[in-house]
């Protein structure tokens, strides 16, 4: 006998993703800003007796014919649409950590939303209000003027403008635990370790368990018919991951991950930067011997008594931008800089040299920045100095 898992009726609220959902009451007991009625589908007018839907925090609770809803973190939206013989085939999947979705019942927990007569179809007019929390919040006697909500350019409440005023403050909008707080404060259950992965940030907390791996990132892509799991890490000390390694890794994935997806492992994407810097060498010093100091400053020193530079593996690994700030304050610290007159950059194989004069150099989630310098390797990045002394007067 074949067990079908059940349909799972879900709806992601627009606009939350970026702005979130209003909440009212105290922190513990605070209730979403959502009005879910049932709607004629013929002409999407309310019912005579309304038929207004239940926010529950839970459907646990509920039973199978009562109208209860709840609500997701996360946005679902299409990923992918074909075309097949007249007709377009659309796949939605889970697609962001933000944003509001509204979830109903499988009727054990909470209705079916079905319509109530057979063959029917159920329309809901969903209202919400987009998270100002305790921005939402007033003194007393703030409010001196009325519009109307759904049309600004209505006027029949021009006739109680003049009485509109709050006597009490408003003091009922709450803002969302972070997540500091929510990690003190969440039950033993939710804090202890698990060994099963959803999202793609559990993919790389799981990843980062292991001890040759200083930090992971994870993403799903579409590969044809369903999501996989893309997993990259950043092995200390290493560019990449060596066989032992990427095995371990890759076992390590496959039994956490979710039934019918796939997981794949990957070595870091680097990009490749060709740096120019211009230095001004004070008078008293050698511009060779500075030229040497900056290079170890920003590449480190082999051999015996090894150091590590600016430029060092371990002090880049995904989403870490350069900072040109802190790349100065490493050359400005080398003894026999006077100054850092010039820099000049480029990615190597995607543009040519020009100026480095923004803050930052960023690279993407997925990205590492690698200077490496070494003339056995070219492609993994190069560094010149140039340096012109500074006339004594």
């Amino acid at each position: 006998m074949k067990a079908r898992r059940s349909v799972t009726f879900l709806y992601s609220l627009k606009q939350t993703e970026t702005l979130g959902l209003g909440w009212l009451g105290d922190l513990r007991n605070a209730r979403p800003e959502i009005e879910l009625q049932e709607v004629d589908a013929k002409d999407l007018e309310p019912f005579e007796r309304p038929q207004i839907w239940e926010w529950k925090r839970t459907l646990l609770d509920s039973r199978g014919f009562q109208d209860h809803f709840t609500h997701d973190h996360g946005t679902w939206r299409r990923i992918i649409s074909f075309r097949r013989i007249g007709e377009v085939i659309t796949h939605v999947d889970y697609a962001s950590g933000s944003g509001i979705t509204i979830r109903f019942g499988d009727g054990e927990f909470g209705r079916i939303p079905f319509g109530r007569t057979p063959g029917g179809d159920t329309v809901f007019q969903v209202r919400y209000r987009t998270g100002p929390g305790t921005k939402a919040n007033l003194p007393a006697d703030t409010i001196v003027n009325l519009t109307n909500p759904v049309n600004d350019a209505e006027t029949d409440l021009a006739g109680v403008l003049d009485a509109v005023t709050n006597p009490l403050p408003i003091a009922s909008g709450v803002d969302p635990e972070n997540a500091e707080a929510i990690k003190q404060l969440a039950p033993e259950a939710f804090r202890a370790v698990t060994f099963r992965a959803v999202r793609p940030e559990d993919y790389a907390e799981i990843a980062e368990r292991l001890l040759f791996v200083q930090r992971a990132g994870a993403s799903f892509r579409w590969t044809g018919s369903w999501l996989s799991a893309f997993v990259t890490a950043d092995p200390l000390g290493s560019f990449q991951l060596s066989p032992e390694q990427r095995t371990e890794l890759a076992n390590l994935m496959d039994s956490v991950r979710q039934a019918g997806r796939e997981v794949f492992v990957r070595n870091p994407r680097f990009v490749n930067i060709d740096l120019e810097i211009e230095i001004c060498v004070e008078p008293f010093a050698y511009a060779g011997q500075v030229k040497a100091r900056v290079i170890e400053a920003l590449l480190g020193r082999k051999g015996v008594r090894p150091t590590k530079g600016f430029f060092h593996p371990d002090n880049f690994t995904f989403g870490t931008p350069l900072r040109r700030a802190a790349l100065e304050a490493v050359i400005q610290d080398v003894p026999g800089v006077r100054g850092v007159e010039q820099m000049r950059i480029r990615p190597r194989g995607v543009t040519g040299l020009r100026d480095f004069d923004e803050l930052t150099f960023e690279a993407r989630h997925d990205q590492i920045i690698r200077l490496q310098n070494d003339p056995r390797f070219p492609e993994r990045g190069s560094l010149r100095i140039i340096t012109r002394e500074e006339k004594q007067t």
